[in-house]
């Protein structure tokens, strides 16, 4: 469950958005028991919910296309192409976070929307080499993109973001990595400068 029975317990949360599938994974049963602890009912989403707005930020969910399979046995790449993805849209500035997919779902991705433009992107995958794929980077046009990663990036999933001609910021080299916007530009401070 990594650091969200933390953040759970520490932070305040009200609401958790998920795509129904915390059951299907091996810490799943931890994340719903603490949910049900602390009073918090799962947001279920899907491509189809509505656009949500947050402050006049508008949130898209673009995957998955729908609610959890019933009863199926999914291995973890299968459920990694399930994962939510999120665009957040504020004035200009758009920022794409795709969670755990892969080249599968970023090819659904790329023939369902006519734009994924986003001048941010969170790296799909923690920079994993299944994921990055040339069609989807082309048609994100990222300007940033952020690597959340504790290991190594492969050196081919490095060179397709350099092609992009898009800045990259790696937390394994710049550490926390903070993005602000006023709706017409952002700006990205890491919290080191290598």
């Amino acid at each position: 469950m990594n650091g969200l029975s933390y953040i759970i317990e520490n932070i305040g949360v009200q609401e958790i958005w998920t795509n129904g599938d915390e059951t299907l994974v091996d810490w799943g049963a931890a994340l719903v028991e603490k949910m049900k602890q602390k009073g918090i009912t799962p947001r279920h989403l899907t491509s189809n919910s509505s656009p949500v707005d947050v402050g006049g930020v508008r949130i898209d969910v673009l995957n998955p296309g729908k609610g959890p399979p019933p009863g199926e046995d999914l291995n973890d790449r299968e459920i990694n192409e399930r994962a939510l993805v999120l665009q957040l849209r504020w004035g200009d500035t758009a920022f794409l976070l795709p969670s755990d997919i892969g080249e599968p779902t970023e090819s659904k991705l790329v023939a369902r929307y006519r734009t994924l433009t986003s001048g941010v992107l969170l790296s799909p995958h923690h920079g994993s080499h299944w994921s990055s794929s040339q069609p989807f980077l082309r048609a994100v046009r990222p300007d940033t993109i952020v690597i959340s990663t504790g290991r190594p990036v492969r050196d081919d999933v490095l060179e397709r973001y350099r092609q992009t001609g898009a800045a990259v910021f790696r937390t394994d080299v710049h550490g926390a990595i903070r993005i602000t916007t006023d709706g017409r530009r952002y700006e990205v401070v890491p919290f080191t400068n290598r």
